[in-house]
């Protein structure tokens, strides 16, 4: 049964009800994605149920989502940010004929619905504003090597950058396992270490808590944000505009692509046809104050 079908609807009762599940609900990206789900369901009078699979007994999640298809308590689900293993969920749910809307794969989901962030052009974008600003020197330090987001952000760069005739310093980029602040921070100690007359004068992360543990880090050690180096993340999360400096970033429309799935979740407990299945939503580059010219030296090759 595909994403947009539900046939014999009219003979078996369906609920006002949809559910959500993520590795980690509470995390920034998941929980804008959730709030912007919460509020469309909320206006159309339908209710929310809420799983994260991160825990000691992933099993257990998972059990509880396969509860949600067999005792028919939801009508559709929304997947955020979805690995391979949850593919069985989504089989599993559209055999139940329950409507299945995934925001930001990280595979190919054939037959759902697909929500998704143009993100190979965002790192065009990041390339273009480096190259305005005169940076030579560029370290990329990607997200997950499984994560679709994080290898379009980094070919988006490294082409854009490419174009540009920009170095990547191959010592300083690579994927970590990982989107979480401490994976920037450590890196933070590789740039430190390095003589700043080699050290990248830009530094782009795979996601705004990498970018700001990084950015903690070397501040520690008094070096100037963004005199000293440039500091550019992904998704721009809430807090990117709340610390200082604030932090240059490509947005991820979040709170859009989850309002976006329960609309679709909706049209298709209705009997509505989507009129696509999958929706790639822009990443603009949203410039604070973390990013500056590249520092004079470093423009003329002297540093």
């Amino acid at each position: 049964m595909s994403a947009h079908s539900r046939s014999g609807r009219s003979k078996r009762p369906w609920p006002s009800c949809f559910g959500f599940v993520a590795f980690d609900p509470r995390n920034d990206w998941a929980a804008e994605i959730l709030s912007g789900a919460e509020d469309e369901v909320a206006s159309r009078r339908l209710s929310l149920l809420v799983c994260g699979l991160r825990s000691r007994q992933p099993e257990a999640g998972e059990a509880t989502i396969r509860s949600w298809f067999r005792e028919r308590r939801v009508a559709g689900v929304i997947f955020a940010g979805p690995r391979p293993r949850e593919w069985e969920l989504m089989q599993l749910a559209r055999r139940a004929g329950v409507g299945v809307a995934v925001v930001g794969p990280n595979a190919p989901f054939p037959g759902c619905i697909i929500m998704r962030s143009d993100n190979l052009s965002a790192g065009w974008s990041i390339a273009r504003h480096l190259h305005e600003l005169s940076h030579r020197r560029v370290a990329l330090i990607g997200g997950p090597p499984e994560s679709q987001d994080s290898r379009e952000r980094a070919r988006g760069l490294s082409l854009g950058l490419s174009a540009h005739r920009i170095e990547v310093v191959a010592s300083h980029s690579f994927a970590v396992s990982r989107y979480h602040a401490n994976e920037g921070a450590q890196y933070g100690d590789r740039w430190l270490a390095t003589p700043r007359a080699r050290a990248p004068t830009a530094v782009v992360l795979a996601n705004d808590a990498m970018a700001l543990g990084f950015m903690r880090r070397v501040q520690a050690k008094g070096v100037s944000i963004p005199e000293d180096v440039s500091v550019i993340g992904f998704d721009d999360a809430p807090i990117a505009s709340q610390v200082f400096p604030g932090l240059t970033t490509a947005r991820q429309e979040m709170r859009r692509m989850g309002a976006e799935a329960s609309i679709a979740l909706a049209g298709i407990f209705r009997g509505d046809l989507p009129q696509r299945l999958i929706s790639t939503f822009p990443m603009p580059l949203v410039v604070r104050q973390s990013t500056g010219p590249a520092p004079s030296g470093a423009r003329t090759g002297l540093v």
